[in-house]
This record gives C-alpha cells, structure tokens and sequence, in this order.
C-alpha cells in the first residue's frame, strides 16, 4: 500500500479498493501496514483518535461486515478518553467488532516517536479460524524479547510497518530470525512509496515460515499477494524439534533481575 500523508479519505478508498480485490479471491484475512490511514506521523493533533466512536475504527470495523472477512490494520488511538496516544494495531471481525489488540511497546525513539505516543504494556494476540497470531509493529521486530514470550501461545505473529528501504536488509533478516527462533510463521506487512518526510519504501512485504523460508504468494493481483498458512506446519515442526520446549523462561527473568 502507497499511503498517502495524513490522507484518511484517500487511504479508504485504496484500503476499499484492496478489500474488493481480496474478497474476489476469497481471502479471509487482510492486513495492511502501520498507521494504516495516515502513514507513519507524529502529528498526533491531526491524526489520532480516541477510541470512543473513532471513525477509522468504525471505517474498519464497517468494511469487515461488508466484505466477510477479518482485517488487521493500524492506528494511533486513546483509550477511555486519555489525553496520552498509543501506536495501535486493531483487529476488525465479519461479525461486526472492532478491537484495539496491542500497542506498540518499542516506540522508534531514533524518531522521536517515544515523545509522542506512549508504550503499550502488554502482549496482544488474535485467533483467527483455529490460528492464533501475536502482534507487533515496526520497531519491535529489533526486541526479540516479546516474540520469545509469546512463542508458545501462538502460531503466527504479525509485524505491521512503516519500515525504510534503507535498512530494509535489517527488516528481511529479523523477520526470519524471529521466524527460526520461535518456530512460527513470521507475516511482515510494510508500505511502500514516499512518505511526508520524503523517506523512501519498498515492496518488502514477506511470510516466512516456521523453518525460516521464504513463502511465496498462491496469487497475486497488483499490490496485492495472497498467501496460505498452514497451522498443522507448526505443530509438526515444533514436534520434530522441538527448541520452543527448552525454553527456560524462569531463568530469563532471573538473568534480567539480576541486571536491572
């Protein structure tokens, strides 16, 4: 997705455009990039929302019903009013909910982010037809430590971005690494084109799959690649060799106790 700066009415029309193509094709997720419909900003004042009657939620949460299926997107949003925003990725479900399911815990400093949007405190998960995803956004794929907690609840994590194409080797390589560390499926979904700021993207959105490889798309149509994820792949590797077992979490937080 080509976001175009703190447009919401033009990033609606895309993110209906994308939705018409995907329900075509059956599909029964979607996701699209961080901020979905504003790009990556720190102009809280024109972009964010309070979570009460918000219209990017509603916008969201209107076009699952329509199209019949689940749709991952991303926002800054308050919640119950605060006056402190938070970098946001949201699920929206056919049955007509909407949920704020994690916020950004890692906001990109380098940027400044951390002076505009408080970080998120807790790990956030979504099931999905029998799979269960963990959350990220962006910055986060650099802090193993939250993939690694949520490796034994879940089979897939989602990594929602607005990641440069100048450290888009960084992007490609934490992806898989999280992929091979946590014997999961690793979902990338990141934009592409020319931000506000003038910083640049790529077409770099990637799956890759509990061994670390590569996944290539089922189909595609334009901006668009469709991908099948298969839950039994998990299981039947984690069963083969199992690394997610010998994970010794106790004594991970007594090595972190004693450094803190």
């Amino acid at each position: 997705m080509n976001q175009k700066w703190l447009d919401k009415p033009a990033n609606q029309d895309q993110c209906l455009r994308y939705l018409d193509i995907a329900k075509s094709k059956s599909c029964d997720v979607v996701i699209f990039p961080e901020m979905t419909l504003t790009s990556y900003s720190m102009d809280i004042e024109e972009i964010a929302e309070p979570d009460v009657n918000s219209p990017t939620l509603k916008f969201f949460e209107k076009a699952s019903k329509d199209n019949h299926m689940h749709i991952v997107s991303g926002a800054p949003i308050s919640r119950n009013n605060a006056t402190n925003f938070t970098n946001s990725l949201c699920l929206a479900t056919p049955e007509g909910g909407v949920e704020i399911i994690y916020e950004k815990t890692h906001p990109f400093s380098f940027a400044g982010e951390n002076i505009f949007y408080t970080p998120g405190q807790y790990l956030g998960f979504m099931d999905i037809f029998g799979m269960r995803f963990g959350a990220a956004i962006c910055y986060d794929l650099r802090f193993p430590e939250i993939f690694s907690a949520m490796a034994r609840e879940i089979d897939a994590f989602v990594v929602i971005a607005n990641w440069p194409k100048k450290r888009i080797d960084h992007w490609f390589s934490l992806l898989k690494a999280r992929a091979i560390e946590n014997q999961c499926y690793a979902i990338g979904v990141n934009r592409i084109g020319c931000d506000g700021n003038g910083i640049e993207y790529e077409k770099s959105t990637v799956i890759f799959d509990p061994l670390g490889i590569k996944l290539n798309p089922v189909d595609s149509d334009g901006d668009i690649d469709i991908y099948d994820l298969d839950r039994s792949l998990v299981e039947k590797y984690r069963e083969e060799f199992p690394t997610i077992a010998d994970k010794r979490y106790s004594f991970y937080r007594n090595l972190y106790k004693g450094l803190m």
